[in-house]
């Protein structure tokens, strides 16, 4: 058997032969002779490493955590869509609400100004039977639908789903009805040769309107009359404004002028030529009413005529 120094001696010159030879740990350096140890994170030493199948092993690894962390992330809320609906009274409504990764979990809607529960997955658990929950299983959509919408319904609505705790998205409806004005009404008062221009103006509706109609006297005036000189533009965008414009204006052009637009309520003007005469004078001609002190002195006297 070896003695000791024996084996001492050994081991010297085996590390000697090794030093020589630069038989050195992947993960050792040697300086001045002197031995030192370097450690690395494993992270770094993996990507450092010349070995392929540790490289593949690193990344394989991290590609189950990435799809790990999305499969674990639970239900989320697609925010693309805008948070802001508007609808018009009567016109059906859509609220919608859109879940990834939903699972098995419970989707409901919910009104926010009294915290009223409306709908539970598919079920509407309100006696308000305008409510109901639309669900599109391809793209993942959670609707509550709301039929004939009033102003009253406007508001916030929130869509929740009940993770522990649960996790919500709000919406605001604002149900608008569609305004139609015209500059000057109810009576328009124009003198003979000018120039009449009618202006309605359409507010509240969420597209502008594809028509807007004009009729004189309830039948549709015909912009290629033999009469000439009338024209009507129109300027579409969040406020729609539409001009009727009447050249040389004549007594028979007065009467009653209708803008109807399309999706929104008709709005009447009665435009009154004037030859020559005050409008002042045709208003207290118009006047004499009933409630006219005249009118009524006249209904004194022929009662008191007719008691002798």
């Amino acid at each position: 058997m070896l003695t000791s120094d024996a084996m001492r001696k050994i081991i010297v010159v085996f590390l000697i032969i090794c030093i020589q030879n630069g038989f050195t740990s992947p993960h050792q350096s040697y300086t001045n002779d002197t031995f030192h140890y370097s450690s690395r994170p494993k992270q770094q030493q993996l990507f450092h490493s010349t070995s392929t199948e540790n490289f593949d092993l690193d990344y394989n690894s991290n590609d189950k955590e990435v799809i790990n962390n999305a499969l674990n992330r639970g239900p989320y809320f697609d925010t693309s869509a805008s948070k802001n609906v508007t609808a018009l009274v009567g016109k059906t409504a859509y609220l919608n609400c859109r879940i990834r990764n939903l699972g098995n979990k419970t989707v409901t809607w919910i009104r926010h100004r009294d915290l009223h529960l409306l709908t539970v997955d598919k079920t509407t658990y309100t006696s308000d039977q305008r409510f109901v929950s639309v669900h599109n299983p391809q793209m993942g959509d959670w609707s509550l639908q709301v039929r004939y919408p009033q102003r009253r319904d406007s508001g916030v609505y929130e869509c929740q789903v009940s993770t522990t705790p649960p996790v919500a998205y709000s919406m605001i409806l604002s149900v608008v009805e569609p305004v139609t004005t015209i500059h000057g009404s109810p009576d328009l008062y124009i003198d003979t040769g000018s120039t009449v221009n009618l202006t309605c103006i359409v507010r509240h509706l969420p597209e502008p309107p594809a028509t807007i109609q004009w009729t004189h006297n309830n039948e549709e005036i015909n912009y290629d009359s033999p009469r000439g000189g009338v024209s009507v533009i129109t300027e579409k965008g969040e406020i729609t404004t539409s001009y009727l414009l009447i050249q040389r204006a004549k007594i028979s052009d007065s009467g009653k002028y209708t803008c109807t637009p399309s999706h929104a309520n008709p709005q009447t003007v009665n435009v009154h030529v004037l030859n020559g005469e005050e409008p002042a004078a045709i208003q207290r001609g118009n006047n004499l009413h009933t409630k006219s002190p005249i009118f009524i002195l006249i209904v004194v006297l022929i009662s008191l005529i007719f008691q002798r």
